[in-house]
């Protein structure tokens, strides 16, 4: 008679320890999305932008559905888009030059108020940390 009672109340015990095993585990997973950068550049640089299955056109695509544009105000929309696209190509590109002459000019007024030996430091933490330089 107890094994009647004894093997039901152990597969229920099991079930809800298994249950909460299981429970906990997907709570615990982790929600974010990781995607490291590829050899130090950004998605820009790694060129993942370009495959980015053309978020160009969907902008263009929201514009010309929602203004229900006509073919020659569409065409007249993709080059002012385009323009745009290639401006701000320019842009990221000068500001990206502006800071690498700004962290030249940093450095090189860190370097003035350094010993020859702090100095020779600052030279091989510029080599290991590449955005130092």
């Amino acid at each position: 008679m107890k094994k009647e009672i004894i093997y039901p109340v152990l597969l229920a015990v099991v079930s809800v320890v298994a249950g909460l095993a299981i429970g906990l585990t997907i709570a615990r997973k982790p929600s974010y999305d990781f995607r490291p950068r590829f050899e130090g550049k950004g998605m820009m640089e790694c060129g993942m932008r370009k495959n980015d299955m053309g978020r160009k056109d969907v902008i263009f695509e929201k514009i010309s559905r929602r203004l229900q544009l006509s073919d020659s105000q569409k065409e007249e929309v993709k080059n002012i888009l385009k323009s745009s696209r290639d401006e701000a190509k320019e842009v990221f590109k000068s500001s990206k030059e502006k800071l690498a002459g700004l962290k030249e000019k940093t450095n090189a007024k860190i370097r003035t108020i350094l010993s020859k030996d702090q100095q020779a430091e600052f030279d091989k933490m510029e080599r290991r940390m590449p955005g130092i330089k």
